[in-house]
């Protein structure tokens, strides 16, 4: 994470690509026995749950001080970093 930084996707580094195919994992239903069928019973129930929260959760604005906080210790850092190169 350090070495790819903030905003910026570790799928293009080359350790990624290198050492994904040790890190995969393939779940195979047919040989989980007891995980499938709670599995089965789970999943329906799960996408019941996102569908409720998605439709019942609101959420609050932020303050536009607060934005503007942001906005201007982003602005700042980017002066920095435009005076370094």
């Amino acid at each position: 994470m350090k070495q790819v930084g903030h905003g910026n996707s570790f799928l293009t580094h080359p350790h990624t690509a290198a050492n994904m195919r040790k890190e995969l994992f393939f779940f195979n239903k047919k040989r989980a026995g007891w995980w499938a069928s709670l599995s089965d019973k789970m999943v329906p129930e799960a996408k019941e749950v996102a569908r409720r929260l998605l439709k019942e959760h609101h959420i609050e604005q932020v303050d536009k001080s607060i934005v503007k906080q942001g906005d201007d210790i982003i602005r700042q850092f980017e002066r920095r970093m435009a005076g370094k190169n």
